[in-house]
C-alpha cells in the first residue's frame, strides 16, 4: 500500500508506513458505515491450515508480523524525534550564535557612536575655543586703535591748546606792533609766511561789509603812526585790530594741524602698502626635527582674511588670519598624499589653500613650494613562480596581499581578493608554447604595482563542452538528480569515443565510484551521499587526442519534504548572515535572474525591503519554477552567510507556488 505522505510502498498488511510511520488508508476507506448501533460479528469459516500444518517454508520471505512492523515503526519514530530534537538544539545552538553576534555589533556600533560623539564634542570645543580667541584678538585690537586715535587727538588739543596760551601771552605785553619786512629779517621762513596771511587779513578786513559801512560814518582820530625817514614803504596797524601775534599762533597752529593730518594720512597709507607686501608674500614650507612626518605651510595674507586648507580627498580647513598677519598649517605627510594611484616612486604634491572673499568666491594662492613625498609599495607574496609550466593548458595563479581595497587583474581580468587577503586566479590556454601573464594593481595613494609571469604550455586546454548529459542528447529518463528515499543516484553521460573520464568531489560526505567508460565513449557512475545536501560534482574528460575538459555537475540528497516543513523557523534576515542548516521559511518577490543554467541564481526583495540573493536546482520533477516579478509565499531553505557582493545568500530545497 503506498503512503500518501512520502510515497513509500507498503506491505498491504501493515497500518503504518515502513518510511515515515503515518497511517495507512484503510481499503474500505470512503465507505459508509453504520452511523450507530452494534452489527452482529460475520460467521468466519475455519482456517483450512493450523500451526501444526503450517511449515516455515510456506511463510513469505519478506512476511513481518505485526509486532515486528510496530517495534520497527516506533524505531524509526524514535530515530526520528530524536534527529529533531539534535536539529532542535543545533537550530538554538545557532540562534545563541546569532544573537550573540547581533550583541557584538551593537555593542561595536554603540562604541563607535560612542567615540564619534566624542570627536564631535571635541570638534565644537575646539571651534569655541578658536571663535573666543579670535573675537578676544579683535576687541583688543578695535580697544588699541581707540586709545591711539584718543592719544592723537589730546595731542593735537593740547598744541592748540598751548598756541592759544602763547597768543594771550603775547597780547598782554602789547596791544600792536609795527612790522617792517626788513626790520624783522624777512629772511625767515615763519615771518614771510606770516606776512603772506597778514596782508590776506588785511585785505579780507577791507572787502567786509563793516568796514564799508565804517567808511561813511563820522571820522575817528588818525591812529598815531610811527615814521621812518630812512624808509619810502610805512605800514600802519590799527590799535583796535586782532593782535598780529595772535594771527601769528592761529596760522602755525593750523599749519601744525594740516602736518598732523599729512601724518596721519601717510601713517594709513604706509600701513596699507605694508599689509599689501605682507599678503604678496611667497609661502614656505618648513619641517622640523622634533615632529617627523609634518610640514609646516606658512602664508601670508592680511589681517582679517579667511584661509582655506583642502586636503586631496575634500576635507577642508579654515583660519583667520590674526594681526600676526601669516597662518601656519600644520599638514600631516598622509594628507598630502594623493587618492589616486601613482605610476613613479615620488609624488609632488602641493597644498590647496585658498583665500575667501567677503562675497563666498575662492582664489587659490599660487607659488607654494611642491613637497616630494616617497610613494609606498603594494606588496604581494605569490604561490607561484615567475616561470610557469603547464601540462593540461591550466594555470592557477595564487598569493597573498595585505592591502585590502586592492584592484588586482591578471592580463585585464578582475582577481577577487578574499577578507584575509587570499586570492586564487584560474587561466586556461588553447595554444600550446610560450605565453606572458601581466599582473597589475591599483590602490589610492600608492604605486602602481605591476609583475608578469611566464608560462610554458605543452598542451593546449579545451573549452569545448567534451561531456554531455544525457538530457542534452535526448535521453529523458535521467531528468531527477534528487533523491531523498535513498542515498545513491547514478550518473551517466556521453563523450567522444577513447576518451579517459575521471570524477571527483571535494565533500568528504560523498562517495563516488570509479566511471564505467565503453566503446561509444559512454559512461556510468555512482555518487553515495551521506547526508541531505548538494554536492558539486567535477567530471574530467581527457580525449585520445590529447584534449582536456571539465564539467561540474550537481546532484542532491533532498531532506524529507514534510519533516523539513514542519521544523522551519520563520524568517529572520540577521540569520542569514552565517551558514546554517536550520531550514527557514521565505516569502518574497523576485526581482532579477542573475544565473540561469544547470541552477539558478536570483535575487530576491523581502516584504521587509531587504534583499537576498537565492540559489535553487529544480532537478527533480516536481520542481517549482523561478519567475522574475512572481511573489512566493513560501520558500524553504537555509542560509549560506554573505556572497563576494556583501548580501545574504540562501540554498532553496522546496518551492510551494
Amino acid at each position: 500500500m503506498k503512503c500518501e505522505r512520502c510515497g513509500f510502498d507498503n506491505p498491504d498488511y501493515l497500518e503504518y508506513c515502513q518510511n515515515c510511520s503515518a497511517p495507512l488508508a484503510s481499503k474500505t476507506e470512503g465507505k459508509q458505515g453504520p452511523s450507530w448501533g452494534f452489527v452482529k460479528a460475520p460467521t468466519w469459516a475455519d482456517p483450512d491450515f493450523s500451526a501444526d500444518t503450517v511449515s516455515e517454508d510456506d511463510v513469505p520471505a519478506d512476511f513481518v508480523s505485526e509486532a515486528e512492523a510496530l517495534r520497527r515503526a516506533r524505531e524509526e519514530a524514535r530515530i526520528a524525534r530524536e534527529e529533531a530534537r539534535r536539529a532542535q538544539e543545533e537550530a538554538e545552538a545557532a540562534k545563541a550564535a546569532v544573537e550573540a553576534e547581533k550583541a557584538k555589533l551593537a555593542a561595536q556600533a554603540a562604541a563607535i557612536k560612542a567615540a564619534a560623539e566624542a570627536d564631535r564634542r571635541a570638534e565644537e570645543e575646539k571651534a569655541q575655543r578658536a571663535a573666543e580667541a579670535a573675537k578676544a584678538r579683535e576687541t583688543e585690537e578695535a580697544e588699541r586703535r581707540a586709545a591711539a586715535r584718543r592719544a592723537e587727538q589730546q595731542r593735537l588739543m593740547d598744541e592748540r591748546r598751548k598756541a592759544e596760551e602763547d597768543a594771550a601771552a603775547g597780547n598782554a605785553k602789547r596791544s600792536y606792533r609795527d612790522y617792517d619786512d626788513d626790520d624783522e629779517g624777512g629772511e625767515g621762513l615763519l615771518t614771510t609766511i606770516g606776512g603772506m596771511f597778514r596782508r590776506r587779513e588785511k585785505t579780507e578786513r577791507a572787502e567786509r561789509p563793516e568796514h564799508t559801512e565804517r567808511a561813511v560814518r563820522p571820522a575817528k582820530p588818525a591812529p598815531r603812526r610811527v615814521q621812518r625817514p630812512e624808509k619810502d614803504d610805512y605800514r600802519t596797524y590799527d590799535r583796535g585790530s586782532r593782535s598780529p601775534v595772535l594771527s601769528r599762533a592761529i596760522k602755525i597752529a593750523a599749519i601744525v594741524a594740516a602736518l598732523a593730518v599729512l601724518a596721519v594720512a601717510a601713517w594709513l597709507i604706509i600701513g596699507k602698502i605694508s599689509s599689501c607686501n605682507q599678503a604678496a608674500k611667497v609661502p614656505t614650507v618648513d619641517t622640523k626635527e622634533d615632529m617627523p612626518g609634518y610640514y609646516f605651510v606658512t602664508v601670508y595674507g592680511k589681517e582679517g582674511d579667511v584661509l582655506v586648507y583642502e586636503t586631496p580627498d575634500g576635507r577642508r580647513q579654515e583660519v583667520t588670519v590674526d594681526s600676526k598677519k601669516h597662518v601656519v598649517f600644520k599638514v600631516p605627510e598622509s594628507s598630502l598624499m594623493t587618492v589616486d594611484p601613482v605610476e613613479s616612486a615620488t609624488y609632488d604634491a602641493v597644498p590647496k589653500i585658498f583665500v575667501r572673499a567677503e562675497d563666498g568666491t575662492e582664489t587659490q594662492i599660487e607659488n607654494i613650494p611642491a613637497i616630494t613625498l616617497s610613494v609606498p609599495t603594494i606588496e604581494v607574496r605569490w604561490d607561484n613562480d615567475d616561470n610557469i609550466v603547464s601540462e593540461d593548458g591550466s594555470v592557477t595563479l595564487s598569493g597573498h596581499i595585505d592591502l585590502i581595497g586592492t584592484k588586482l587583474t591578471v592580463d585585464g581580468e578582475d582577481v577577487v581578493i578574499n577578507q584575509d587577503g587570499s586570492f586564487s586566479h584560474d587561466l586556461n590556454y588553447e595554444e600550446a608554447g610560450a605565453h606572458t601573464i601581466a599582473v597589475e594593481g591599483r590602490l589610492g595613494g600608492y604605486q602602481v604595482y605591476r609583475h608578469s609571469f611566464n608560462v610554458t604550455v605543452n598542451e593546449a586546454h579545451t573549452t569545448e563542452a567534451l561531456v554531455q548529459l544525457p538530457w542534452e542528447y535526448g535521453d529523458t529518463s535521467f531528468s531527477q538528480r534528487v533523491k531523498n528515499s535513498v542515498d545513491t543516484i547514478e550518473v551517466r553521460g556521453q563523450a567522444p569515443a577513447g576518451s579517459d573520464i575521471t570524477v571527483n568531489c571535494e565533500s568528504s560526505n560523498a562517495a563516488l565510484s570509479v566511471p564505467v567508460v565503453n566503446d561509444d565513449g559512454s559512461f556510468t557512475f555512482n555518487v553515495k551521499m551521506a547526508y541531505a545536501g548538494d554536492y558539486a560534482i567535477s567530471i574530467i574528460c581527457n580525449t585520445a587526442d590529447g584534449k582536456v575538459s571539465e564539467r561540474i555537475i550537481h546532484v542532491q540528497r533532498a531532506p524529507e519534504y514534510s519533516t523539513y516543513l514542519r521544523g522551519a523557523w520563520q524568517m529572520n534576515y540577521a540569520s542569514f548572515a552565517y551558514d546554517s542548516r536550520q531550514a527557514y521559511q521565505i516569502k518574497g518577490t523576485v526581482t532579477e535572474i542573475l544565473e540561469e543554467g544547470d541552477y539558478y541564481l536570483a535575487m530576491l526583495e523581502l516584504d521587509s525591503g531587504d534583499k537576498l540573493v537565492i540559489e535553487y536546482h529544480p532537478h527533480y520533477g516536481s520542481a517549482g519554477v523561478i519567475e522574475v516579478g512572481k511573489k512566493y509565499e513560501a520558500l524553504y531553505g537555509r542560509p549560506m552567510g554573505m556572497n563576494a557582493d556583501g548580501i545574504p545568500q540562501a540554498y532553496i530545497w522546496f518551492v510551494e507556488d
